[in-house]
């Protein structure tokens, strides 16, 4: 039987091993592919820190397992930077947030009021979309986790 193949079918084992059709179709659906996406961070910093900060987030790593293949997009509030979770390794992806001259403030040392970068936006959406991470450096083992996170503590020195 010919599908077109914008159609997926479903088979199942078929009840009956006396016949010689073990598969038989069925549920035949139209196929959609969602690509993945990130939700949309606020366009000021400070609207994001002001909603999240001292709030803790009891499901971050259950979504990351069961909704994306073990891999979850983080921002870290007390440095502004993006942490990439991909299974047992991390990575600190860079910032999407830059201030009124289009610098980063890394760990907030300046106190400069930040705001959403478009292009960077695109930049983490199309690693994100590909799985690719081309603006990473460095991946971290989670079983070392102190590694990880004296790593965000000083990314102000990571260049």
């Amino acid at each position: 039987m010919y599908r077109h193949p914008d159609f997926v079918t479903v088979l199942i084992k078929s009840t009956d091993f006396k016949s010689l059709r073990f598969l038989q179709p069925c549920v035949s659906q139209p196929l959609a592919w969602k690509p993945r996406r990130i939700l949309r961070p606020p366009t000021n910093f400070e609207d994001l820190f002001a909603r999240y900060y001292h709030r803790e987030c009891m499901k971050c790593s259950k979504h990351a397992e069961c909704c994306s293949s073990s891999s979850g997009l983080f921002i870290s509030l007390t440095s502004s930077m993006i942490l990439v979770s991909r299974g047992r390794q991390s990575a600190i992806w860079g910032t999407v947030y830059l201030d009124a001259h289009k610098e980063e403030d890394r760990n907030l040392k300046r106190g400069k009021p930040l705001y959403l970068c478009e292009t960077r936006l695109r930049w983490l959406e199309y690693d994100w979309a590909d799985q690719e991470w081309q603006r990473v450096y460095q991946w971290y083992s989670m079983f070392h986790s102190n590694v990880f996170i004296n790593s965000i503590r000083d990314c102000h020195l990571h260049q």
